[in-house]
């Protein structure tokens, strides 16, 4: 009987196989804003969802990450189930906006952070997140947000783990 983080797993990797391969000439998906009247204030506003979204601002972006990847995973085998655990506590309550990444409290211990919750105190790969950022932005300085830093190299790290191309 698999067990239920087979499970989980496979959906997973499933959902992000389906997204990645879903679209690969860049048509643009309508959010679930555009459905909304209450959340879409302006069709003008309409955030969308985009296979190789920075091809024409960082083309080399999604590269980047992929050899960052295979690199970071070459030499510790557990970053891609680390990254994973990162984007879903990242994602889980208010979406995947990288606010698990802050950790500044200006030393004022009374102000509370994301990073210092209980559930999110073991998290592990923020040094992960960095290295890749970094090696973005030598080549594309200020382009690529920590949120989809975060997305695209769990999206990679996921691929590694399975062999799948």
């Amino acid at each position: 009987m698999p067990s239920s983080m087979n499970i989980w797993f496979a959906l997973v990797l499933s959902i992000s196989i389906f997204i990645s391969w879903t679209n690969p000439r860049g048509e643009t998906f309508k959010s679930f804003a555009a459905s909304s009247p209450q959340l879409d204030s302006s069709q003008d506003d309409i955030s969308s969802l985009r296979y190789d979204f920075y091809r024409e601002n960082c083309p080399q972006a999604e590269s980047i990450v992929r050899t960052s990847m295979a690199r970071l995973y070459s030499q510790h085998s557990n970053v891609s189930a680390a990254l994973l655990r990162l984007f879903f506590h990242d994602c889980f309550i208010e979406g995947c906006d990288a606010s698990v990444l802050l950790d500044d409290s200006n030393g004022d211990k009374n102000r509370s952070i994301e990073r210092q919750a209980i559930p999110n105190q073991t998290l592990k790969g923020f040094d992960q997140i960095d290295f890749i950022k970094e090696e973005l932005e030598k080549a594309c300085p200020g382009v690529v947000s920590c949120a989809d830093v975060v997305s695209i190299a769990t999206r990679d790290g996921i691929m590694l783990v399975c062999s799948c191309s």
